[in-house]
């Protein structure tokens, strides 16, 4: 009888130790960094292949400084919601947020950034969270240890990004 009380015990703790350890589970502690972070991005999107510095700052803005195309290479948007900015060699140009087409790139980069993500779940890319943004679904994949972005894919919009040399801004 001891022995049966032994190996249940035993069965009993090794369930407990596999259905708290497996790999594609929810971490509830892992919260997506969207805010107060930098990074270089490759961006597909639609016909378009761009590389650029990526900054989102703590007042929401975001900022995209274009390297490449070369057509593209020295602008820089910015945009918070409500204005864009574009400059180039030292000159700036506001537009109001009506001038901005909804599906302008850094208008869909922001409308994901911005969005209440919902849990995520581990996978063998990193903490994927799958949500919806003003009617954009998305997938955003995070660093399952800094949280800090590394690939955001909007099916809708044919935009994928891809994050590296990601880093936290600094308080100020």
């Amino acid at each position: 009888m001891k022995r049966w009380i032994h190996t249940l015990a035993v069965m009993i703790t090794l369930a407990i130790c596999f259905t708290g350890c497996t790999a594609g589970g929810n971490h509830a502690g892992i919260k997506p960094v969207t805010a107060d972070f930098s990074c270089e991005a490759v961006i597909h999107y639609r016909e378009l292949e761009l590389e650029a510095d990526l900054t989102r700052q703590t007042d929401g803005k975001l900022i995209l400084a274009f390297s490449r195309p070369n057509s593209l290479s020295g602008i820089t948007l910015g945009w918070d919601g409500t204005d864009m900015t574009m400059e180039l060699g030292g000159m700036s140009l506001s537009l109001a947020a009506d001038k901005v087409p909804e599906s302008a790139l850094i208008r869909c980069l922001l409308q994901v950034l911005a969005a209440a993500h919902p849990a995520g779940a581990e996978t063998e890319e990193g903490y994927t969270v799958s949500g919806e943004a003003e009617g954009l679904a998305y997938v955003l994949v995070c660093d399952p240890a800094t949280g800090l972005p590394l690939s955001l894919t909007v099916p809708e919009q044919e935009l994928t990004a891809t994050f590296t040399d990601s880093e936290r801004l600094p308080l100020t």
